[in-house]
């Protein structure tokens, strides 16, 4: 019986040390955002939702009359 207990410590050991080195693998691996395109867009977004604001709060004929200029 000593063989087969080095042979399921062997294998018990194989089996943590994979682990533990996917483990490590996945934990250096921290993401990296970057920045300057999220601040584009967020920029990018503010600026629709000033003018979904605008759209929401202006007058009905002041509306209808930028909607005419536009189309000029």
């Amino acid at each position: 019986m000593h063989v087969f207990e080095f042979v399921l410590l062997i294998l018990i050991i194989g089996t943590f040390g994979s682990a533990l080195n996917r483990w490590l693998k996945n934990k250096n691996t921290e993401k990296v955002f970057d920045t300057s395109k999220s601040d584009e867009r967020i920029d990018a977004l503010e600026k629709r939702v000033q003018v979904l604001e605008r759209i929401a709060t202006d007058k009905s004929e002041q509306l209808k009359e930028e909607i005419n200029n536009l189309k000029d």
